[in-house]
């Protein structure tokens, strides 16, 4: 009995030491191997669909706006409005959009109740008519509450769906998005002329391009101006402008042709951009929070953009004027003819080229270390102007200088006491601008200083 007994612990220990064995390999399984659970995405349905070929046009109409899209012959365009310039790639793509509609949900199969997903009243709608004539409406209703997706429906069915919000987002735009974007197209290195005009400020500016042969004396401005000033030109403030002309966006689509252009004042600026025998006109309106209304060329499309880029059409010519008025290239130069009555100093410089880096100096008559006299003429031609001066009437001048060139050619350049604290410049008898006296003192003082040096 008790043999028994000891046979049937046994066995029962054995059954227990089964039993942890497979228990253990359930709840000791490394997680990593345990199957993973698969999301499975919601299948869409599709609820309508039409060959590409098929489509003859598209009618959109919502809250801000209705257009309709013809896609017969070589490009997709907009009827009615013939004036709004789109962009024929966008209504494609919108066209193929419509080639087929899935449902990321079916509401009801069935339903009488569409008031209660807005599409009774709906917010937007679209016409897709095929070339066979016939027409499907879709009605655009209330966003649904996950706020995923647009309640939807097909006019004339009793399902409504739930449509994808990047679908129902084609529905609620704006004719504003199919348009182009408008500018027109600038070459920098092809510009030969700009010209601004404005009436406010009686403001008329002319920009020319200096076509000059290599080593000319004139070569450090690539634009001068000619009106109202004769002077080179500041060459960030002409990129500045060639900059704005040709990277300005649309911010907002105002009107199409126009028919009362005087409503948004084009009488204000206008900015004439010649490439070669090509010239582009941008006129601009009144100005109206960060934007400004503008028109392009012979269009009456009106649009804004911002004001900002376009701040230097309120700019005082000066301000494209190069500050530093009389810079000449070295290289051209034969002699310079220095006259200094105050400072009681006289000096004729003649200068020969020897190679790419020196040059030979002499100074009347004796031969004068370059330095020196690169130092005389960095003074000369660092003087800046500070604005534009009228009237003077030349007494004396109390500074002058002849620069004679290699080509035959020569500039006098004269300094006259126009009042206490400013002095007038004259090139070549042309008095236009002045420059601090101060200023012009202490150059004084420090070319005679050089000079009266290298003569001893």
């Amino acid at each position: 009995m008790i043999k028994q007994y000891k046979t049937a612990l046994l066995f029962l220990g054995v059954i227990a030491v089964l039993l942890a064995a497979v228990f253990g390999m359930k709840y000791l399984k490394p997680s990593g191997d345990e199957p993973q659970n698969t999301i499975v995405p919601r299948e869409q349905k599709e609820i309508f669909s039409v060959a590409r070929e098929d489509i003859k046009t598209i009618a959109v109409q919502n809250p801000d706006d209705a257009y309709t899209f013809a896609y017969e012959g070589e490009e997709a365009k907009i009827l009615n409005r013939d004036f709004a310039q789109v962009d024929s790639f966008k209504l494609d793509s919108t066209a193929l959009e419509f080639t087929s509609l899935k449902a990321d949900e079916t509401v009801f199969e069935e339903t009488e109740e569409f008031a209660k997903f807005g599409l009774s009243n709906p917010q937007a709608n679209v016409v897709l008519t095929d070339h066979t004539g016939k027409a499907t409406k879709f009605l655009l209703g209330d966003k649904s509450p996950s706020g995923g997706g647009y309640y939807f429906a097909i006019e004339g069915a009793k399902a409504v769906y739930i449509l994808p919000e990047y679908k129902g987002e084609i529905f609620l735009r704006k004719l504003d998005y199919y348009r182009k974007g408008t500018s027109i197209a600038v070459d920098t290195e092809k510009v030969t002329r700009i010209d601004i005009s404005g009436k406010n400020k009686n403001m008329e500016l002319s920009f020319l391009r200096n076509n000059v042969a290599e080593g000319a004396h004139n070569t450090f401005s690539v634009f001068s101006m000619t009106t109202p000033y004769q002077a080179d030109a500041e060459g960030s403030e002409i990129s500045s402008i060639l900059e704005a002309v040709s990277s300005f966006t649309i911010e907002e689509y105002v009107e199409d042709d126009a028919k009362d252009l005087s409503k948004y004042g084009f009488d204000q600026y206008a900015i004439h951009i010649t490439q070669g025998e090509q010239t582009d006109r941008l006129y601009f309106g009144n100005e109206y929070g960060d934007k400004i209304y503008i028109r392009i060329n012979d269009s009456r499309n009106i649009y804004g953009i911002k004001k900002a880029p376009f701040a230097f059409l309120q700019a005082e010519p000066i301000k494209f004027i190069s500050s530093m008025f009389y810079i000449k290239n070295l290289d051209t130069v034969e002699s310079i003819d220095y006259r200094d009555p105050l400072n009681q100093v006289s000096a004729v410089f003649r200068i020969k080229k020897l190679d790419e880096e020196s040059h030979e100096i002499t100074i009347n008559g004796k031969a004068m270390d370059e330095a020196r006299f690169k130092a005389v003429y960095t003074e000369i031609i660092s003087l800046t102007l500070k604005g534009p001066i009228s009237g003077v009437t030349p007494g004396e001048p109390i500074l002058e200088y002849r620069f004679t060139f290699r080509d035959g050619t020569s500039d006098t350049v004269q300094y006259f006491q126009a009042d206490e604290r400013r002095i007038a410049i004259s090139v070549n008898g042309k008095i236009q601008f002045y420059l601090n006296r101060s200023d012009l003192t202490v150059k004084m003082d420090t070319i005679a200083s050089i000079i009266k040096e290298a003569l001893q």
